[in-house]
């Protein structure tokens, strides 16, 4: 995105295009670059590099944090709580159901048996 900023000319460059279309085109562009600033900031870019997700991995995702800070996203980290109270519910009635069919080798397996859980 950076890139992108940097190729887009400034107010200053804009007066000196001589194409009046390519003038009128980057004079009626909103100004983005605060705002691509501001969501840039709030990515953790280190995490996401050294981040190895493998599809037949049972590492736990939730370690990566792709944001520098969740007060950036409010909404995510609620929901980031919620998936956190589901997934222990369903641990707590795999439990009782472990109990009632006497099989505590049972486990949950997505769809595709991509994804184990423990």
């Amino acid at each position: 995105m950076n890139r992108v900023l940097e190729a887009l000319p400034n107010a200053d460059q804009i007066e000196e295009i001589n194409s009046i279309l390519l003038k009128n085109l980057f004079s009626e562009m909103p100004d983005v670059s605060k705002d691509v600033e501001y969501f840039l900031g709030a990515i953790n870019f280190e995490s996401l590099k050294t981040a190895k997700v493998e599809p037949n991995s049972n590492s736990p995702k939730e370690n990566m944090s792709v944001f520098l800070n969740d007060k950036f996203f409010p909404k995510m980290t609620e929901a980031k709580k919620h998936i956190q109270e589901i997934e222990a519910n369903l641990q707590t009635h795999l439990y009782e159901v472990r109990k009632v069919v006497r099989d505590f080798a049972l486990d949950y397996v997505t769809k595709l048996g991509t994804e184990a859980r423990s």
